[in-house]
Formats: structure tokens, sequence, C-alpha cells
């Protein structure tokens, strides 16, 4: 069953070489005319450790702000 679909938009260059989406949108048939959108005005890179994606390291997330 179909519960979100999310859309793509608005593609642009952040710099560094960071070439990502700037709008993202959900739509849900579930609740239709409801729609969430996520703007992002500024992308940074950052180094992640390959740990930070465990389940161990889950209580440690915060850690990675």
């Amino acid at each position: 069953m179909l519960i979100k679909t999310l859309y793509f938009k608005d593609i642009k260059d952040f710099g560094a070489g960071i070439v990502r989406p700037a709008l993202m949108e959900t739509d849900s048939p579930l609740y239709k005319g409801y729609r969430s959108y996520m703007i992002y005005a500024k992308i940074a890179p950052k180094e992640i450790p390959d740990e930070a994606f465990t389940l161990n390291f889950m209580s440690r997330i915060e850690s990675l702000r």
C-alpha cells in the first residue's frame, strides 16, 4: 500500500561539489490535499563515520550534531 510519495524538485548547486534538490515535497494518498515541504537553503559537507549507521550507535546519535 502506498503511504507517501516524495518529489525532489529545484536541483541546485550548493557549492563544494554538492548538487542536490533544494525542495522536497511529500504527498499522501491517505490524506488528500495535505502536503509537506522541506526547503534547503544551505548544505555543508560533513564526514560521518561508518559506525554511525549501526544500531549500537543510536544512543550516541546526538554527538553527530
